[in-house]
């Protein structure tokens, strides 16, 4: 959140179609502005979500770090399907309501994962992975409204499944970035 201020700047930035003072942007402010022209120049809304029964709801506020697509195996046999989409929020924007289980497992790339589901009907909803520490991996198909998904990234291209191609440009990886 930026506070407004009554002080003279020196200097300004110009950020998204608004003016602000640079000296009272941190770094982090200043990212978080940025990075909202990924999704059309807005801010994302507040996203709301949960498993196939309700029994799991959640809720998450701010611009996604990352939307991307993971063809790995075990998102393939969690999901049933060919890949997840995966939207990833700072766990201190995202909250949960209900009981969750966790089920670990080493992932593709050797590191440790968190899938967090339902223990009434299955379904996960959020997964806690090494490789992308501080923060929660949302699955896309459990967002109420998952219209402004964009994946920008597909992870384990390796594993992608040929009769299930992404019609957009996205940047690919044979398995995870480093």
């Amino acid at each position: 959140m930026i506070a407004r201020t009554t002080r003279k700047c020196g200097a300004f930035r110009h950020i998204r179609g608004r003016t602000y003072c640079s000296s009272a942007l941190s770094g982090r402010a200043s990212e978080e502005l940025q990075f909202g022209s990924r999704f059309g120049g807005r801010r994302m809304p507040n996203m709301n979500g949960g498993c196939l029964c309700g029994a799991v709801r959640y809720s998450a506020s701010g611009d996604p770090a990352v939307t991307s697509l993971c063809h790995c195996q075990h998102c393939q046999k969690q999901t049933g399907s060919a890949f997840v989409e995966v939207v990833a929020v700072p766990n201190e924007n995202f909250s949960v309501h209900g009981k969750l289980q966790i089920f670990t497992i080493a992932g593709d790339s050797g590191r440790k994962k968190n899938s967090k589901f339902c223990p009434r009907c299955g379904s996960v909803v959020v997964v806690e992975a090494e490789g992308f520490p501080g923060m929660a991996l949302i699955m896309g198909g459990t967002l109420d409204d998952s219209t402004w998904l964009n994946p920008t990234m597909a992870l384990f291209c390796d594993s992608e499944q040929p009769w299930a191609a992404v019609s957009h440009e996205i940047k690919r990886f044979p398995g995870m970035p480093s």
